[in-house]
């Protein structure tokens, strides 16, 4: 499965803001459901700006929000599952 953020500018052509964001949350649910942290990470903006609030612990820079997914991953030995509902865009 192709990262979401790595989808090419010109499929996203003529969809709205809230379509793309459904997508990147649906290629990220399946990613996770697949056992992809890698294709998972490819919905999250690479950047040192990039901030997860999870259970009150702020982790901000792309490659510390994977090592906590990391560490979470293998404190659970596993991922689990992942989906989405109720979104409003």
């Amino acid at each position: 499965m192709k990262p979401a953020a790595a989808t090419d500018e010109n499929a996203r052509a003529g969809r709205t803001a809230s379509e793309i964001i459904r997508s990147v949350l649906a290629a990220n649910a399946a990613a996770w459901n697949e056992g992809n942290l890698d294709a998972f990470m490819g919905g999250y903006v690479n950047s040192e700006d990039l901030l997860l609030v999870k259970d009150a612990v702020v982790t901000t820079g792309w490659r510390e929000v994977k090592k906590s997914y990391e560490q979470e991953i293998a404190a659970k030995a596993g991922m689990g599952r992942l989906s989405f509902s109720d979104i409003d865009v």
